[in-house]
């Protein structure tokens, strides 16, 4: 399913493939952000009982200001189970090219192949590239796999009162090209974020100073 405008759902309305596996229902962004077009996500949750089920997500982008590539979830909610972000994209300041949590819910998701240019002038306003969480966000028993993260400095980042437990990041690399900042991250981790029983293994990163996580 191409298409070229995101699908905003503000209603309690579920989007649900109906076989049950996420290859088989591919909903593919078409148009590539500009300063005209920065919102070109798949997927926007602005709804407690908004669902989205059984998909894929591709190519969605996130260009300035526009955070998220493939989704985005709002403070008001919203639920992705069962779906795989795959090759979305974020730059110039944009954060999280597979998705970006103000609020909601992720579970059983997967991942894959989304990559990055959004850079950070330093730690302190570090560019999250696959996965952005705020305020009460929660991202369950999910899988990210194979991302790459050019300039950005850090895989995930969890922030506020957000929950991120059960998941599995592996096979990711970060680039060294960002020349502003000396410390590369599979997970930056705020104070009051809540972050239980993860595995990281097999990031592939700078020669600069490596944290798998940064609290």
């Amino acid at each position: 399913y191409p298409i070229s405008s995101p699908l905003n759902v503000t209603n309690a309305i579920s989007i649900i493939g109906m076989t049950g596996n996420p290859s088989d229902v591919v909903v593919s962004n078409t148009k590539t952000t500009d300063w005209n077009n920065q919102n070109q996500r798949v997927v926007r949750l602005d709804h407690p009982e908004a669902f989205v089920a059984n998909l894929t997500m591709m190519k969605g982008e996130g260009y300035y200001g526009t955070q998220g590539g493939n989704f985005y979830i709002s403070v008001n909610g919203g639920t992705i189970s069962n779906c795989v972000s795959e090759a979305g994209y974020t730059r110039e300041n944009a954060e999280g090219s597979g998705g970006y949590l103000d609020g909601g819910l992720v579970t059983h998701t997967i991942f894959r192949k989304n990559r990055s240019n959004s850079g950070s002038a330093d730690w302190s306003v570090n560019r999250s590239g696959v996965l952005r969480m705020t305020n009460s966000a929660k991202v369950e028993n999910c899988l990210f796999e194979e991302n790459h993260q050019n300039v950005s400095v850090v895989l995930i980042r969890v922030e506020g009162k957000s929950v991120f437990r059960n998941n599995t990041i592996v096979n990711n690399s970060l680039s060294s090209t960002n020349d502003y900042c000396t410390i590369w991250s599979s997970l930056q981790i705020g104070s009051g974020a809540t972050v239980e029983n993860n595995i990281i293994v097999a990031t592939t990163k700078p020669t600069n100073i490596i944290k798998d996580l940064f609290v």
